[in-house]
């Protein structure tokens, strides 16, 4: 009988015979419980098997978690329930339907987990507790439970710009134990959103994006992932442009009038990313430029072009009286050059100009003096003198004159030479100057041998004679007689054109007599033909 409105739900009618005689109430009895056994196995037969003697099953929790549930139950003794039927709707008014069971344990609290649910699903549940005669205890109201849904989203989202071809994000970490990382999205100016990047650790609270473009726009958003892979909404989005290239140097000098060499000087970049300066040259103002160099160091802001730079540097002197174009770029760590400098220009100095008025003494006896005009230029340290037998290979340096000295000498020359001269004149820096015009001058000759030497017999001695020698500055002439070894020996001088032979004669022997005539730089001429006498 359903006792709210007094139906009847079962009936069962059965009979019995006493087989000895019983009190009404014993035999009564004994028929109910028959009946009431009978009626609890169509029950169960035809599944209305609920039971007001079994207890409903007492929930002490039911939460939710991410994509699952957890309820405990408090277990009954296992005498009373053999086992607890968890029933799962979508809805509180079900249907419901069976997902699971929980056996009593000796255990305080009895636990039920279910997982793979949806993210913020919302689900119901029903526990309905099993005796072991099979009936069941009346269900427990519906239990509703949510699931976790996906992570928060990040805030604090921050990203810094004017960085080298980087951006580097920060953010406020997630305070939500399930959260397991983040996620980073980018987009490149007005490109497509893209993830970049995954980063594990709930707390992490940076990023730097690197190799990135110059003076580039980019955006970010960060989302948050939870323990099973569930990614929050997005953050709301930054953007950072990083550093473009290095400023452009302002100012450039070039020195004029050096050695073979430019100086250089240059207003810094003041710029923490600058790494140094590369420096260009030209032969022409619109080029083209060639990299000649790079200075280490953004406040080293010199260069001279020309010189040697550190012990295995190279570098090749420019030319002397040459102009040339110079232009300098900043360049920061990550070899990115800035733009061009203004262009400035300067002259190498120009080496001394020719020496004037270089003249050569002649016929000086073995050597050649030369004289000329002082230099106009004020830091010429000497003076250079070359020979040559040619006039168009005048190349052997003779002697260096030091200032303020206009005259030198060429000594140990060979008699009755013509030579050729020029004179050029080296300044303080030893840039060597343009060559004068050619001097020409000859050594004093050596007298020419001497003519007509005649040998003859005046009955007492032998007389020799000769023709004077045509030169102004004839001093003496040497004799000398062939001897038995074919040499010839000295025997005598003269002033004059006759010699007497004083020396040995024997009758019948041939002597043999030359002579050489020297003047009065002591310079002696080639021997005469021999003459030839035989004594009477």
């Amino acid at each position: 009988i359903d006792v709210a409105d007094g139906s009847i739900v079962w009936s069962l009618t059965d009979s019995a015979v006493s087989d000895r005689p019983i009190s009404l109430s014993a035999f009564a009895h004994q028929v109910i419980r028959k009946m009431v056994s009978l009626l609890s196995q169509e029950m169960i037969r035809v599944g209305d098997t609920s039971g007001v003697g079994i207890p409903i099953p007492r929930v002490l929790s039911a939460q939710g978690r991410i994509r699952g549930t957890q309820i405990e139950i408090q277990p009954d003794p296992p005498g009373v329930v053999q086992h607890y039927k968890i029933l799962r709707a979508a809805a509180e008014a079900g249907p419901f339907q069976e997902v699971g069971q929980l056996t009593p344990a000796e255990a305080p609290v009895l636990r039920y987990e279910e997982g793979n649910l949806p993210d913020g699903e919302t689900v119901y549940y029903r526990i309905v507790a099993v005796a072991p005669s099979k009936m069941t205890s009346l269900p427990t109201r519906p239990i509703k439970i949510t699931t976790a849904g996906p992570p928060g989203a990040v805030t604090g989202l921050a990203a810094q710009s004017g960085l080298i071809r980087r951006v580097v994000l920060t953010w406020q970490p997630a305070t939500d134990p399930q959260v397991r990382g983040y996620a980073v999205q980018r987009q490149a100016g007005s490109g497509p959103w893209e993830k970049i990047k995954t980063l594990e650790g709930r707390n992490q609270a940076t990023f730097t994006d690197p190799d990135l473009g110059d003076l580039a726009t980019y955006s970010y958003k960060i989302v948050t992932i939870n323990q099973v892979g569930a990614e929050s909404l997005p953050s709301g989005a930054v953007t950072a442009v990083t550093k473009g290239p290095p400023a452009k140097v302002q100012k450039l000098e070039a020195l004029s009038l050096q050695p073979r060499k430019v100086p250089l000087k240059w207003s810094p970049v003041n710029e923490p990313e600058v790494k140094g300066y590369a420096v260009f040259r030209a032969a022409k103002e619109e080029g083209p430029f060639e990299k000649i160099g790079f200075v280490d160091g953004k406040d080293t802001v010199e260069f001279v072009d020309g010189v040697k730079r550190g012990f295995f540097g190279i570098a090749t002197p420019l030319l002397d009286e040459t102009r040339y174009f110079y232009k300098v770029q900043a360049v920061n760590i990550v070899d990115v050059p800035g733009p061009d400098s203004p262009v400035d220009n300067a002259v190498t100095k120009p080496v001394p100009e020719p020496v004037l008025g270089v003249q050569a003494n002649q016929l000086e006896v073995k050597q050649v003096s030369l004289k000329w005009k002082a230099s106009e230029e004020a830091d010429i340290a000497k003076y250079q003198i070359f020979r040559g037998r040619d006039p168009q290979s005048i190349q052997s340096l003779v002697a260096e004159v030091p200032v303020p000295a206009t005259q030198g000498v060429d000594p140990k020359l060979e008699d009755g030479t013509k030579y050729y001269y020029q004179v050029r004149a080296v300044d303080k820096d030893g840039l060597e100057g343009k060559f004068s015009a050619v001097a020409t001058s000859s050594t004093k000759p050596v007298p020419v041998k001497p003519r007509g030497l005649k040998a003859q017999w005046d009955g007492k001695r032998i007389r020799l004679t000769w023709t004077p020698n045509p030169e102004k500055d004839i001093q003496k002439y040497t004799i000398s007689q062939k001897s038995f070894l074919l040499f010839w020996e000295k025997i005598g001088e003269s002033s004059g054109t006759e010699y007497l032979y004083q020396g040995e004669m024997k009758k019948g022997k041939t002597l043999s007599f030359r002579l050489t005539a020297s003047d009065r730089d002591q310079l002696e001429g080639e021997p005469s033909d021999e003459a030839e006498i035989t004594v009477p």
